[in-house]
């Protein structure tokens, strides 16, 4: 599996530079022209931020007032990402779904953060309709939810389509698809995306589909997988707009051509719900998208916003005993909301892994970067703040890694530096560099799944030094000898990042939640105060670019 730059940018830069503009359907000319106008409120990467769901319903429920023909959608990653949705795995974020009143959605990676099974009760309890055309049942070769849906307004007919990331089948612990014998039982048409979108988006036109909207899980940044929102586009005829998501990106209106050079609206309104979108479909057949700003609009649906405060109050109101204090911040994302943790050393991550290898005395302790949800604000920290940082309930593992085993684990969670990468993985007892000018290579098997660097490689990690605990100095690494290490089950034993560490021995999978240990770690061997070391970083990863 290579994780290819995306070569079709220069065709969507081409496009924009000769000025495409809105128009009618940019596939064929539109035959109906709508009686009235039709808006389409979407959000995506909500994140359990549920604050801003009131205000969606006051826009929406304001476009109805003008028009009858409004619909609600979501292109996913909405159950999980804050102490909020973690707690109640999922349900506290439909029952306000439910309230706001959705029509559709897709599905981002983190819906299946907490397995199939999870997936399957959260979607048959949130009253609006999946979409997905390429979720795959594989035994059966069936789509698991409807690929699309059209909807008639008045005489002219809107088809939703649904495309989730593939890049979920690595995103998420890869053991979620597996059966009980080890085999792949769900994909996501990782091997034929394109030609499975075209034979969805093709049937949609031929239902007699005048616009085609997708609703996509996808992210406009190459680096991320396989298939971006661009690929989509440029690969494929029929699509009218996408309105995307999972990169997190703020794109009001941005003009891509499809693989006829037709012009596509590509808009993402980033996350938090800190923008809703509203696309528009005018009575003279023209498309435009425009993004209103949470904060700015005065709207709130008093119902929804009743509801989004029991909720929080029933479920924060547990955990807000203090485990401990702090002078200062130890932060998870920068001031442009990147994730820190993906690309760089920081101290929130020095913080988790120090926890795991104090707790198990192991020589290492490691936790990929996309493990890390959340950081610390400096004053009292609450047992909500530890819950924040690793919602997902993983439990702490122990076992032993080779001195090479290790290498190229952190050869693979490297490659895409310094781009954010949620396989990057940061570390306690150990100090590496990065050469980002290096090309790294790695091995795969046939699930996709990380084996290993080929012998002789260029390698864009070095200098990786082991913590010697009884000297208090790094020595460098003996790639033969084996390390006692402590991480996560979900790196360990359920294929996490593509299976970066599963070469690793396991000696035991301990009954610790991880959240647990980062809470003891606070109030037991820090008495319960931030010391000074992690209001910096340590050296522990250097990056050379």
């Amino acid at each position: 599996m290579a994780f290819r730059r995306d070569f079709l940018l220069p065709l969507a830069a081409l496009c924009l530079l000769a000025g495409c503009s809105r128009r009618l359907s940019g596939n064929a000319t539109v035959q109906n022209l709508p009686d009235k106008e039709i808006n389409i409120v979407y959000e995506s990467d909500v994140h359990c931020g549920v604050d801003g769901y009131a205000t969606l319903a006051a826009l929406r429920n304001d476009l109805k007032a003008r028009t009858p023909y409004v619909a609600t959608v979501s292109s996913g990653d909405f159950v999980q990402g804050d102490v909020v949705g973690a707690k109640t795995r999922g349900a506290s974020i439909i029952r306000i779904m439910n309230a706001v009143g959705y029509d559709f959605f897709t599905l981002g990676n983190h819906e299946f953060d907490y397995g199939v099974p999870r997936l399957f009760e959260l979607m048959d309890s949130l009253c609006a309709t999946p979409l997905c055309c390429n979720f795959y049942e594989l035994d059966k070769e069936q789509l698991v939810f409807a690929p699309y849906n059209i909807v008639s307004y008045g005489n002219v007919r809107v088809a939703f389509i649904g495309f989730a990331t593939p890049v979920t089948m690595g995103s998420v612990s890869y053991s979620t698809f597996r059966d009980d014998d080890g085999y792949l039982k769900y994909g996501f048409s990782e091997n034929d995306f394109m030609e499975n979108a075209q034979k969805y988006i093709n049937k949609a036109r031929a239902d007699g589909a005048d616009y085609v909207v997708a609703l996509a899980h996808l992210g406009d940044e190459a680096y991320e997988g396989l298939i971006t929102s661009l690929d989509l586009i440029a690969g494929t005829t029929g699509i009218d707009v996408v309105l995307d998501g999972h990169a997190h990106h703020v794109i009001p209106d941005s003009i891509v051509c499809n693989l006829k050079g037709n012009p596509v609206i590509l808009t993402s309104p980033g996350t938090k719900l800190n923008n809703i979108g509203v696309l528009t479909i005018g009575t003279n057949g023209k498309l435009s998208t425009r993004l209103v700003p949470t904060d700015s609009y005065t709207g709130i649906d008093q119902t929804v916003a009743a509801l989004v405060s029991k909720e929080k109050e029933t479920i924060l109101k547990e955990g807000q005993t203090v485990c401990g204090n702090t002078p200062f911040e130890l932060p998870c994302r920068d001031n442009e909301d990147k994730w820190l943790v993906r690309y760089q050393e920081t101290p929130i991550a020095n913080f988790f892994t120090d926890a795991l290898r104090c707790k198990y005395k192991t020589e290492i302790g490691i936790v990929n970067g996309g493990g890390i949800r959340a950081g610390i604000a400096a004053g009292d920290i609450t047992a909500n703040d530890i819950f924040a940082i690793e919602p997902f309930g993983n439990f702490c593992c122990v076992g032993t890694i080779s001195g090479r085993q290790l290498m190229d684990a952190l050869e693979f969670g490297a490659r895409l530096m310094p781009l954010e990468n949620g396989d990057l993985l940061q570390v306690s007892g150990i100090r590496y560099e990065v050469d980002c000018s290096v090309t790294t290579h790695f091995q795969t098997d046939a699930d996709g799944l990380f084996t290993g660097v080929p012998e002789g490689s260029p390698r864009r990690v070095s200098n990786l030094q082991v913590l010697d605990a009884s000297t208090g100095l790094y020595q460098p690494v003996n790639p033969d000898r084996r390390y006692s290490i402590a991480s996560t089950d979900y790196l360990m034993m359920e294929a996490g990042c593509y299976g970066i560490l599963e070469r690793a021995s396991v000696d035991e999978r301990t009954t610790d939640l991880v959240r647990d240990v980062i809470s003891e770690y606070l109030r037991a061997t820090l008495n319960g105060v931030m010391p000074g070391r992690y209001s910096r970083t340590e050296g522990r990863i250097t990056i050379r670019r």
